[in-house]
């Protein structure tokens, strides 16, 4: 199996690099389903989550997004064709909104139809490819604008065969495929810092606050002995949840700057 599984992946490879006809019907026949550099639908999503998938191949090292495949209930692929192929300029409009200029320039949309071929299943059918090439040296890509399931401040990768928003360990090895193009900056070594501080400082904050019940005389104890609370007049008027919080807001400008994202 792994050799089928490795055979795939260089005919996969192979199209990427030279997307031909004859590359993407090899392609179709071979495949054993999704990978982390290609995803596959029936016909086009929304913009957005055309533009996530986009965003999640570009930081990811590229792939495609091809159209006219659907997934069956056994998780294997069927190359069904696309009901009709979509104007390549208009769906292109649609997505680039959410995408820097720098990422746009790297996505290619190409057709592929079929009027006979060695691969029946695809004969008389229509498909469409979403090329996202890979440039190491400008990454991470971020949205430019976003909604739902499309965050501004988010990294997103490819995970296995699908598309998230990257993890803090994900984001240092996006950030470390830019250090090792030698077109890395001073900032982008920064942003690793900056990320860790950020780290550190949820490190110091519960995500969860247990509450009991407020007339429970079991955990109420020093309140019905006639204990009273005196307030600490040297604490800080800034508790210290309160200055961690705004803390983390700060370092969140701080990193959203040197990724290029404008304060809202």
């Amino acid at each position: 199996m792994s050799k089928k599984i490795n055979t795939s992946k260089e005919v996969m490879a192979k199209f990427l690099e030279a997307p031909t006809r004859e590359g993407l019907r090899g392609f179709l026949q071979d495949n054993l389903g999704e990978f982390s550099h290609t995803d596959f639908k029936e016909a086009w999503p929304e913009p957005a989550k055309i533009a996530r998938h986009v965003l999640g191949l570009a930081n990811s090292g590229g792939g495609a997004l091809i159209l006219g495949v659907s997934e069956k209930p056994d998780k294997t692929l069927d190359p069904v064709g696309m009901k009709e192929m979509v104007d390549k300029v208009e769906v292109g409009k649609s997505f680039h909104k959410f995408l820097p200029h720098s990422l746009i320039q790297n996505i290619e949309i190409l057709d592929f139809s079929y009027d006979t071929a060695e691969y029946s299943k695809l004969n008389g059918k229509n498909f469409q490819v979403l090329l996202v090439a890979d440039e190491p040296e400008q990454i991470p890509f971020l949205p430019i604008n976003e909604t739902t399931g499309l965050k501004k401040t988010a990294v997103y990768v490819r995970r296995l065969a699908s598309t998230e928003e990257a993890t803090y360990e994900e984001l240092q090895d996006v950030i470390n495929r830019r250090l090792k193009t030698g077109h890395s900056t001073e900032t982008m070594l920064n942003l690793l810092d900056h990320m860790e501080h950020l780290k550190t400082l949820y490190s110091y904050l519960e995500k969860h606050h247990l509450r009991y019940p407020a007339f429970d005389p079991l955990l109420n104890i020093p309140r019905l002995m006639g204990a009273v609370q005196e307030a600490n007049k040297e604490y800080p008027k800034e508790d210290y949840e309160a200055f961690i919080v705004r803390m983390i807001d700060e370092k969140k400008k701080v990193i959203e700057r040197h990724l290029g994202i404008r304060s809202s």
